[in-house]
Parts: C-alpha cells; structure tokens; sequence
C-alpha cells in the first residue's frame, strides 16, 4: 500500500507539492506583533528575574514582584496626581470668590457697551476663565494631569496576563490585542500566542492551605480575600460627599455627584462578581499577585493622603461685618 502511494505521489508530483504548499501556508503561524510580545517579553523577565534573585518560593517572590512594580512604577504617578488634584482643589474656593466677586461688582456687569443679561454673563464666564489659567501658572498645575494614571495601567495589565499565562491561560488585554492586529494583518491565519507559558515549578512552590499556585483555591479564602481587598480599595480611594451634602448641592453639581455614587456601588457590585468568578477555577498564583497589588495601592493611597496631603484645604472667603459703636466714631473725630 505505501509502494502504491508512492508511485502515485511520483505520478503527479507537482498535484503534491502544491498541497504540501497549500497546508504550509494555510497552517503555520504567523509571527506575534513585535511590540506586545516586547511588553510581555519585558514583563515576564522580570517576575522571572525576581524570583530568580531572591531565590523565594513563588509563593513569596509573586506578591513581591506586584509590591516593587507599584513602588517603582505606579507610586510616582500616584504622587504626582494626587498633587496636582490638591492644587486644583485649593484653587476651586478662590475660583468661586472671585466668581461671586464679579457678580456682585457694578463695574463687571456694566463694562461692556451692551448691559443685557446674556453680555454681563459671556463677561463673567471670561473673567472666571482669565482667573482659573492664572491660577493655574501660578499654583504650576499642568493641563492633562489627570490622564497620568492611565500611563501606569498598560504596566499593570502586562504583568497580570503574563501571570495569567505562566498558570497556563494566555488569554488577557495584551494577548487579545495580539490577536486582534494579527486578525487584521492577516485574516485566516492561525495566529501564533505569546507569553512565557506554563511554568511547573508554581505547582510545588505554594504555601499554607494552597500548595499548588497552578490550582484553584479549594477553600474559597483567597477570592474572598480578593473581593474584601477591592472593596476597601475602592471605599478608601473613592471619596464621596455624605447624602445630607449632596441634597444640598445645586443641580448641576448634584448630578455630578450622584453619577459618582452610583460608579462607586457599582464597582463594588464588580468586586463581589470578581470574588465569585475566582472561586470558580482561578489559579492561586493569579490571585495572590493581585492581592499583594490591591493591598498595596490601599496602603499608598491611606498614607499619602494621611501625610502628604494631611493639611486642610483653602476655604471660601466669607463676608464679614465689623460691628463698631458711635461713641468711639465721635472720639476719632478731629476737634
């Protein structure tokens, strides 16, 4: 039977090769993109490179690396937005001063030719402006600080789906991406995945009640510690005015607000589904990575805003009304 499959394959051997060509071009996997398999490339070298150097059982050498990535990577940030939003907060009473100063002041409302409502407002308005960009250079508060925490979240996703995929699942942000660009690239091909893949010895390097990182925690203690830890985070790093406050605020500002309590419950609906979607199959290794990365981020923000910003902000100013009596008038008066 082979002989006779051979002399066929001799017969025609250009039908063959062509599909020899054909299952090689349509099977084999094209390259990743450079740049993610550069970011994951980098990020798993360094869990790597960390346990490697502290010679810890992965159980120890895990959290470690989320405590140095957020020391050194996210801290700095997080300093530097926290700063620039106390800034923009001690300016905001002066702001509102000098708005009501302009609106109380004759010569605003009638400086311009025209004395209609819509004139003394535009007016206002570029007063208030004119105020907030002086103060600004003043106070040195930059125009896109707020976008500076999101410089730190690609680095957060690289290292948690690079331990996603030491635990043996390469899906994640980076890896999805990937496949998207090689989708796009080149349709039909079967794209080729990224990461550092399985590493055994997370199954012989657990500790306490989870021996295996590689396995699911079978106690259901670790995704409960995880969706405590996000809560707190969550209740310590997202500030809210009291209910009492925000019945009180004007309707703009009460819409603001209200927007921000409900993001913030149903974040905290997120951290109950997460606890429950890790206590079905999520490895141990995965979760104690984010829990040495969550517990951390709470820690930083408590104590920067406990001693860095530990002052008490600027207040509105206040009309205040000296009360004096005629006797004392009479007595200054010149003779």
């Amino acid at each position: 039977m082979r002989a006779l499959n051979s002399i066929r394959s001799l017969r025609r051997p250009h039908i063959a090769s062509r599909r020899a060509f054909q299952q090689t071009r349509h099977f084999h996997p094209t390259k990743p993109t450079p740049l993610i398999a550069e970011v994951l490339d980098i990020s798993s070298s360094a869990i790597y490179g960390i346990h490697s150097l502290t010679g810890l059982p992965w159980a120890c050498s895990l959290p470690l690396t989320a405590v140095l990535v957020r020391m050194m990577i996210s801290m700095p940030f997080q300093v530097f937005t926290k700063v620039q939003a106390r800034k923009e907060q001690d300016i905001a009473p002066l702001l509102q001063s000098w708005k009501v100063f302009y609106q109380k002041n004759p010569e605003t409302l009638h400086s311009t030719n025209s004395t209609t409502p819509e004139a003394a407002m535009k007016y206002l308005v570029v007063n208030v402006k004119n105020k907030q960009k002086q103060f600004k250079q003043e106070f040195n508060i930059y125009r896109y600080w707020k976008a500076a925490n999101l410089i730190q979240l690609p680095v957060w996703l690289a290292f948690m789906d690079s331990v996603r995929n030491m635990c043996g699942d390469d899906r994640g942000f980076w890896p999805f991406l990937n496949s998207v660009l090689q989708n796009w690239r080149s349709p039909g091909e079967i794209y080729q995945t990224i990461g550092p893949g399985v590493e055994p010895s997370l199954a012989t390097e657990g500790a306490l009640w989870f021996p295996d990182l590689l396995a699911a925690d079978p106690t259901g203690v670790l995704p409960l510690l995880l969706t405590a830890s996000v809560i707190t985070n969550i209740r310590i790093g997202w500030k809210t005015r009291p209910n009492r406050e925000i019945a009180e605020l004007p309707l703009n500002e009460f819409r603001n607000e209200v927007f921000k309590v409900a993001l913030k419950h149903f974040l905290y609906g997120l951290a109950i589904y997460l606890g429950y979607a890790a206590s079905h199959g999520m490895p141990a290794a995965f979760m104690i990575y984010w829990l040495g990365s969550t517990n951390l981020a709470t820690l930083q923000t408590y104590f920067l805003d406990k001693y860095l910003l530990s002052g008490s902000p600027l207040k509105s100013w206040k009309k205040i009304h000296v009360g004096y009596s005629k006797p004392a008038l009479k007595a200054l008066a010149p003779k």
